[in-house]
């Protein structure tokens, strides 16, 4: 009997062992895979949280042309393809307001040339106005002056017509 009971004890001794030695390898196994899960689970969280904090920063300088992978389909895979559609708006946005800028630019241009042109020919038609105002002011000058020789020569015609009625007079009373 007393073999069997050593045996037994053996038996027992060998299985706790085992049994010991399977959940210790178990529980590593477990820990090794909880890891790798954790490791996994951070990755996916942080990685598309640098890239969406790389967007940020990429906006920040004015960089719209900053490329964005998305790589699920889950929430943090959702926000960066949100984010993504956003720089694309954002930058097609910029790129009209500047074609705009540029068609203001080129109209404003435009308009800075007719009115230097308007100047120049304002400026022409204030000589051309000048001139006319002087030679309107010889021509009255000249009207004037003729007038002013018109009732002389009339003053004179005047005189002789009263000189040559004064001779017919003493013409007749000689």
């Amino acid at each position: 009997g007393q073999k069997l009971a050593v045996e037994a004890v053996e038996d027992a001794t060998a299985r706790y062992a085992f049994t010991r030695n399977l959940l210790i390898g178990m529980a590593a196994l477990a820990a090794i895979i909880a890891a790798l899960l954790g490791i996994g689970m951070t990755r996916s969280v942080t990685r598309p949280a640098r890239q969406a904090l790389d967007a940020a920063e990429a906006l920040e300088q004015g960089q719209l042309a900053h490329a964005i992978e998305v790589r699920s389909q889950d929430e943090m895979g959702r926000m960066l393809g949100a984010l993504e559609r956003a720089f694309g708006q954002l930058g097609t946005l910029v790129r009209g307001i500047q074609h705009a800028a540029g068609s203001i630019d080129t109209a404003a241009r435009e308009i800075s040339s007719g009115n230097t042109d308007l100047s120049r020919r304002t400026e022409q038609q204030a000589a051309s106005l000048e001139q006319t105002a002087a030679s309107m002011e010889q021509l009255t000058s000249t009207v004037r002056q003729n007038a002013e020789n018109a009732r002389q020569a009339n003053q004179l015609a005047a005189n002789a017509s009263d000189v040559a009625t004064e001779g017919g007079r003493v013409v007749r009373s000689v």
